[in-house]
């Protein structure tokens, strides 16, 4: 017996179709056979006949398609395969026999040659390919065949259905080829609606929506999928495609996925790989028809990746109504390469309600990727979502994406910005960018804060050579809102321990910052005593309006040791040019990272600006005044603290509650630290005029005043000599060390002072210089010497200084 159970080896499935039974004899006349699909034939042969066959499919001139061997018996039961590239439907088939006889003695054959006549069979070929919109079940799970048993009419002939839904029962039961494809008649795109959940893929397979007749390849400017997944018509709301862990190492690529009640994809195996579909969106791409949960959801997964390192491997993963992708637990997984929350066109939003990507649970996650230019692959576009990011797990790794707005005009509609925070952190050991710039994202003109690290236990979230500029609060917030003041040897707790900022001194560099001038940034910490810390230097356009941040260009990064006080001091230089090219209009700013990798907010601003310090403008702390009572002869200074300073619109108010004993020198000292972030040298050498604009003294009665009359080097005064004398000495900060220098005096020794002299009538104000980048504004000391007067309150209107 001859039980022919043909099927499809490479490109068509032939269901096995035998009929009646019959006998057929060497050298009787050729004989037909009608068979019907699921029925047997039989064959009768000689006993020691050797027989072969050679199979044509009608219209296929001449064709060897497989050759059949039965063996010696008397009706044998033979499987065979049938090669070609046919359409599916009713097909004829014919089989022409030959037989020689084996020699009964010998064995072997002989020429005589028996023709058994033609068989003609008729067979139904399936399709290999989802040919239907249609949502009906297999006929037959497991019997290899994507057939419901229903016709549908392609090109004017009845062929069998295959759809999705069956597709997906063959591959469950074993019965078909693990690769799910589209081939459906008509013009695209078409519109799969099933009524119920699609059964979870059980095992390995590859579903694609690329092929002939369906969707494009999804190269960089043809990114459009036309097979559409629709879960608006099921009534139950459901997932669109579930993966179970049998389904490991699948790949599904060139759907469209939208309107389910549940997830667009849900992922609870390994290796797993999405790439080119769109989820929530269809491939007009202009309109929200988001799926009611996340758009892709990883659970217990390990190894899953979202996306690739090609543009053609993008996903479009937008409009979902919780979040683009969330991860809630497994290992390994990889989002890259994708663009979350953005038309497929990048015209503008189509933002998912929540984060773009949210990770709550597992490790050792990865957002993006190392590239050359952040959000270009394997770098993600997240924008246009309610937070970026949102990670609330540990060891995950942020490099190289675009995290909202796109558009680097302050000004303009900030149309492609997550509305809250760039990336919000609750996680511990979180690596966002790094000193690589490879690694560097991009956090631009989000509505929040660029990245917020919240909850007071979070710790080692490393915040470093990003470009983080025009977001709508901090560049870095360590939550509360708003700037954390430092404190004193870093002693305060919450999210990376509020770990102290650096403060920048001094901004140096050639006036009129020339091309390839070095540019030296100066500044100091204090925090942890005896601990080592790394200070990342930014520049940008523009300082943010709280005064602190942002970065928008990493510089570089300086290393920084503090002393068993908790002080330290760093020194950083880098190139103006390029990208770097400095000029006085642009801001710097910094952050400090300790060795577990907690990273600080921004420090304040800094400019390279000339420096011009109205005391009336300076900030006022306890503790800032002091004097010197000389109480014997040779003089020795005794330095006092006072704790009562105020302000009011005339100036500075220094009230002392001891009166000076008659006699004594009093010396009113006034410690201005510079504001550097604002008021800094600018140059490396210039000359540079120090100016008395107006000091009062009064005593509540009787008083002198001591005025000069004009900003120039040489100034009159008033004031009689014999009864008041005044000195003015000007404290310059060394790198790491203090001297009092004047261009009258060319070596001191470190804490000497030099005095600016008041004599007959006159005053002579000489020039400070600054040479090269060893010396810079730090503090200034205003040093007002009075003789032979009690004062109970002093008045300084201001001091400035200005360049010759």
């Amino acid at each position: 017996m001859l039980r022919c159970l043909g099927r499809l080896h490479a490109l068509l499935l032939v269901i096995l179709l035998i009929s009646t039974t019959s006998l057929l004899y060497a050298h009787d006349y050729p004989h037909l056979v009608k068979v019907k699909v699921g029925e047997e034939t039989t064959f009768r042969v000689s006993d020691a006949a050797t027989c072969s066959a050679t199979v044509w499919i009608d219209n296929i001139e001449n064709e060897s398609l497989f050759s059949i061997t039965p063996n010696q018996a008397d009706g044998i039961s033979v499987e065979f395969t049938i090669q070609a590239n046919e359409t599916p439907g009713e097909t004829v088939i014919t089989i022409q026999w030959t037989g020689e006889d084996v020699g009964s003695d010998e064995g072997s054959c002989t020429e005589d040659t028996r023709d058994f006549g033609g068989v003609q069979i008729t067979v139904r070929v399936t399709s290999d390919k989802v040919n239907s919109v249609g949502d009906d079940a297999t006929a037959e799970a497991g019997d290899g065949h994507c057939d419901t048993g229903n016709n549908i009419e392609i090109d004017g002939e009845d062929v069998p259905e295959c759809t999705l839904r069956a597709a997906i029962e063959e591959v469950n039961a074993g019965g078909w080829e693990s690769k799910i494809e589209f081939d459906i008649p008509g013009s695209a795109p078409h519109l799969i609606n099933p009524e119920s959940a699609l059964p979870p893929i059980e095992k390995q397979t590859v579903v694609t929506g690329f092929g002939v007749g369906s969707a494009k390849v999804n190269q960089v400017q043809n990114r459009v999928p036309t097979i559409i997944l629709d879960g608006k018509s099921n009534d139950n709301p459901s997932n669109g495609i579930v993966l179970n862990p049998g389904a490991s190492g699948t790949l599904i690529e060139g759907l469209s996925l939208i309107g389910f009640g549940g997830h667009g994809i849900v992922i609870l195996a390994d290796e797993v790989i999405l790439k080119s579909n769109y989820i929530g969106t269809d491939p007009g791409g202009s309109i929200n028809q988001g799926n009611e949960k996340s758009g892709v959801f990883i659970n217990e997964g390990v190894g899953n990746q979202i996306g690739g390192d090609s543009p053609d491997d993008r996903n479009i993963i937008s409009g979902n109504f919780e979040h683009g992708v969330e991860i809630n637990s497994g290992s390994l997984n990889r989002v890259i390469g994708n663009w979350i929350g953005l038309k497929p066109d990048s015209s503008g939003v189509l933002g998912n309600l929540e984060a773009g990507v949210k990770i709550s649970e597992g490790s050792n996650h990865a957002v993006g990727a190392f590239t050359d230019t952040p959000g270009m692959a394997p770098g993600n576009v997240i924008s246009g979502n309610k937070d970026g990011l949102f990670i609330d797990s540990n060891e995950i790794f942020v490099r190289g994406n675009v995290i909202g707005d796109t558009q680097i005009d302050p000004e303009a509609e900030k149309m492609f910005a997550n509305t809250n925070s760039g990336i919000t952190v609750e996680g511990n050991t979180i690596t966002i960018g790094g000193t690589d710039e490879t690694a560097a994202n991009m956090i631009a003109g989000n509505g929040g804060t660029g990245v917020f690290v919240d909850k007071i236990l979070t710790e080692a979230v490393s915040i470093r050579g990003n470009s983080i500029f025009n977001n709508e609060l901090l560049g870095i917030d360590l939550a509360d809102l708003g700037v954390t003041e430092n404190d004193s040897l870093d002693a305060d707790q919450g999210p990376n321990n509020r770990i102290n900022y650096p403060v920048i001194d001094s901004v140096v560099t050639p006036d009129p910052y020339p091309d390839g001038a070095i540019v030296s940034v100066y500044g100091k910490l204090n925090s942890t005593p005896n601990s080592s810390f790394f200070v990342d230097v930014y520049m940008s356009d523009g300082c943010d309006a709280s005064k602190y941040g942002e970065g928008q260009i990493y510089l570089g990064v300086a290393a920084l040791a503090t002393d068993a006080m908790g002080n330290g001091t760093f020194h950083m230089t880098f190139t103006s040019t390029g990208d770097k090219r400095y000029d006085g209009s642009k801001s710097i700013t910094t952050t400090t990272t300790d060795g577990n990798g907690n990273t600080s907010e921004f420090s304040a601003c800094s400019r390279a600006t000339i420096l011009l310090v109205d005391l009336t403008q300076l900030p006022i702390k306890e503790k800032t005044f002091a004097y010197f009572k000389v109480m014997n002869n040779p003089p020795i200074f005794t330095e006092t603290f006072v704790d009562s300073v105020t302000t009011n619109e005339d100036g500075i108010i220094y009230k002392d509650s001891l009166n000076a004993d008659g006699g004594d020198k009093i010396i009113f000292r006034r410690k201005m630290t510079s504001q550097a972030r604002e008021k800094n040298i600018k140059t490396t050498q210039t000359s540079y005029s120090i100016f008395l604009d107006n000091i009062k003294i009064k005593d509540g009665g009787e008083h002198e005043i001591f005025e000069l009359d004009d900003k120039i080097q040489n100034q009159k005064t008033t004031v009689a000599h014999t009864v008041i004398g005044f000195n003015l000495a000007i404290s310059i900060e060394w790198w790491a060390s203090r001297a009092y220098v004047n261009d009258m005096v060319n070596s001191l020794m470190l804490g000497s002072n030099y005095l600016y002299n008041v004599s007959d009538g006159q005053m002579k104000l000489d020039t400070v210089v600054i040479v090269n980048d060893k010396v810079y504004w730090d503090d200034v000391d205003v040093r007002y010497h009075a003789t032979n007067l009690q004062w109970p309150e002093a008045i300084v209107d201001g001091i400035s200084k200005s360049a010759e």
